[in-house]
C-alpha cells in the first residue's frame, strides 16, 4: 500500500515580511524527470499542499531499509523575482514540509537575466 506525505511552499521578501502571491511553485522527483505538482501563491504566500508517495515510517527503523522520506525538487518563480531552488527537500510519511522560500526582487535593469538562489537540502541523520 503506498504512503502519502505532503509540501506546500510559503514565499516572502524582506526577510519574512512580505507574502509573495502569485509566484510558481513547482515540485519535482528529484531527478527532474517528472513534475509531481505545481501551486501558485495566494495572497497570503503560500500553496496547497502538494501530495507525494513515500516510503512507510515502519521501512526505516532496521539498518539496510531505504531512507524514510521521499526526495523532491523545489522551484519558485515569479516574474519580479530571481529564481529559488532547493534541491532534495524531504518528505515523510503522514507530515506537512513546509518549503520556506525567500525571494529576492530583480534589480532594476539589471543585466542578468536569470539569476538562481539553490540550495541542496542534506539527508537527516536517522
Amino acid at each position: 500500500m503506498a504512503e502519502y506525505g505532503f509540501i506546500t511552499a510559503r514565499v516572502f521578501t524582506s526577510r519574512g515580511q512580505i507574502p509573495i502571491e502569485g509566484a510558481s511553485v513547482v515540485i519535482e522527483t528529484s531527478d527532474n524527470s517528472s513534475i509531481l505538482g505545481a501551486r501558485i501563491t495566494d495572497e497570503n504566500g503560500l500553496t496547497v499542499p502538494v501530495r507525494i508517495e513515500t516510503p512507510a515510517k515502519d521501512m526505516s527503523t532496521q539498518p539496510g531499509n531505504p531512507s524514510p522520506f521521499t526526495s523532491v525538487n523545489v522551484r519558485v518563480s515569479h516574474p519580479m523575482y530571481y529564481t529559488y531552488y532547493v534541491r532534495d527537500a524531504q518528505v515523510f510519511e503522514g507530515e506537512t514540509s513546509v518549503q520556506v522560500a525567500e525571494l529576492i526582487p530583480i534589480e532594476e535593469n539589471d543585466r542578468v537575466p536569470f539569476r538562481l538562489s539553490d540550495f541542496l537540502v542534506t539527508p537527516q541523520n536517522l
